[in-house]
């Protein structure tokens, strides 16, 4: 994560070394200017990776998929950033566009995705 274009904040999907970018992106917030909450993205090889950061009242990132059942993530802490306090990554089992990605709350109820 860091810091980018006019103080947004940046996601990269990097090799376990750090070395290799396999893709990024900025934004993810839901207030003005906004943007989408989380991004699809290519990874090593043929795969894609959602992700995105998530708030401190998020505690699970469920993934949906018409005819799949869904998928619960436990987002990663990060510190450092006032934006965010963790992000969610999530290897798509399959190309689909059709998959959906929410957050709940500690007691199950929807939280917002991104950050404001």
């Amino acid at each position: 994560m860091s810091h980018g274009y006019q103080d947004q904040l940046c996601l990269e999907l990097r090799s376990r070394d750090g070395r290799r970018e396999f893709s990024g992106g900025c934004g993810f917030t839901d207030s003005s200017p906004r943007s989408e909450t989380y991004g699809v993205f290519g990874g090593p090889g043929d795969d894609e990776f959602a992700y995105g950061p998530v708030s401190a009242s998020v505690a699970a990132v469920v993934a949906t998929r018409p005819g799949h059942p869904p998928v619960r993530i436990t987002p990663i802490p990060i510190s450092g950033f006032k934006q965010a306090a963790a992000a969610f990554v999530y290897r798509l089992p399959d190309h689909s566009a059709q998959w959906i990605f929410t957050g709940e709350d500690a007691s199950g109820a929807q939280a917002k995705l991104g950050v404001r």
